[in-house]
C-alpha cells in the first residue's frame, strides 16, 4: 500500500508547476517552475510596455507599500514608524493589527518599545491604503511613481520566513520599483538576493547597500541589519541622496530592459 501511495503522488505532483521553490522536497516530486504562472507574470503583462520617466525631486529617504498582514511586515513597519522613516504620504499598509502579532517578536518588540504602548496600539490600528483598493498593476505604477519620484530608496515587504517549506522565491512585489527606475531594498528571507542574482540575472545596488544582512538566518536579526542601514541613508543629506541615485543609473536602466525584455524567465 506504501509503494502505491508514493506512486500515486509521484503522477500527481509530476507536472507541479509554481513560482518558488520548495526545500527538502521528497525525490519523487518533480517540481517545474513556470514563468507563466502566478503574480509574477500578471503583473510583468501589465506593466511590460511602461517606459516611465524619472523626474527625482528626492523630499523623503524611504517610501514602502505593504499589502496583507505578515509578522514580518508588521514589523518592518513599526521600525520605520519608529526611525521617523514613516510618512503617511509615502507609505501604507492595507491592514489593521493588535499587540498580539508581536509576542513573538522579541527583539523588535526591545527595539521599539521606547515608542510606547500607546503609539505602537494606535499604529498597528491604523490602515492608510494610498492605492486604492484596485489589483490594477498599471494603476498602482501610476501611483507609485508619483511617490517614487520624491523618494530615494522603496523598501519592500516581501515574501517572508512564516512558511519554512519555502525557500527564497522572486514574486511582482520586485516589478514596481525596477518599472519605475528607482532603488529598492526588500526584506525578504535569507537568501534572497542571492537567488535573484543567480537565477534572474537582475543586478545589486553593491555601492550602496551592504548585503551581508542576506545570510542572516534569523529574521529579527535580518530586519534589525537593514534597518540600521536604511538609518544611515536617511542621515545623508538630499542633494547626496540624489547624487547616489544617478551614480546608480546604469545599474537601474539594465535592470529595467531584463525586467521589460523578460530575460530573467529564461535564466531560472
Amino acid at each position: 500500500m506504501q509503494t502505491i501511495a508514493m506512486k500515486f503522488l509521484e503522477l500527481r505532483f509530476c507536472r507541479l508547476e509554481m513560482n518558488f521553490a520548495i526545500s527538502n522536497k521528497p525525490n519523487n516530486l518533480k517540481v517545474k517552475w513556470n514563468p507563466d504562472t502566478g503574480y509574477l507574470n500578471k503583473a510583468y503583462k501589465q506593466v511590460k510596455s511602461l517606459n516611465l520617466s524619472t523626474n527625482k525631486n528626492i523630499k523623503n529617504t524611504v517610501c514602502s507599500f505593504n499589502g496583507g498582514y505578515t509578522e514580518q511586515r508588521t514589523a518592518l513597519c513599526l521600525l520605520l514608524y519608529k526611525h521617523d522613516l514613516w510618512t503617511n504620504e509615502n507609505c501604507s499598509k492595507i491592514f489593521v493589527a493588535n499587540t498580539d502579532c508581536l509576542k513573538n517578536t522579541h527583539k523588535i518588540n526591545k527595539h521599539i518599545q521606547s515608542l510606547g504602548q500607546k503609539n505602537i496600539k494606535q499604529f498597528l490600528k491604523h490602515k492608510n491604503n494610498i492605492e486604492g483598493k484596485t489589483v490594477d498593476y498599471l494603476h498602482r505604477a501610476s501611483v507609485q511613481k508619483s511617490i517614487m519620484d520624491n523618494t530615494f530608496i522603496n523598501v519592500i515587504g516581501g515574501p517572508g520566513d512564516e512558511h519554512p517549506a519555502i525557500s527564497p522565491y522572486v514574486d511582482e512585489k520586485i516589478l514596481m520599483p525596477i518599472i519605475n527606475r528607482s532603488l529598492w531594498i526588500m526584506c525578504s528571507t535569507s537568501g534572497w538576493y542571492a537567488y535573484l542574482e543567480k537565477h534572474y540575472g537582475f543586478k545589486l545596488f553593491h555601492d550602496v547597500i551592504d548585503y551581508k544582512f542576506d545570510s542572516i538566518v534569523d529574521w529579527e536579526d535580518r530586519l534589525l541589519h537593514i534597518m540600521d542601514q536604511l538609518v544611515q541613508l536617511d542621515g545623508l543629506s538630499r542633494s547626496k541622496q540624489h547624487e547616489i541615485y544617478e551614480q546608480q543609473k546604469e545599474i537601474i536602466d539594465y535592470n529595467y530592459s531584463h525586467l521589460v525584455s523578460r530575460q530573467w524567465a529564461n535564466l531560472n
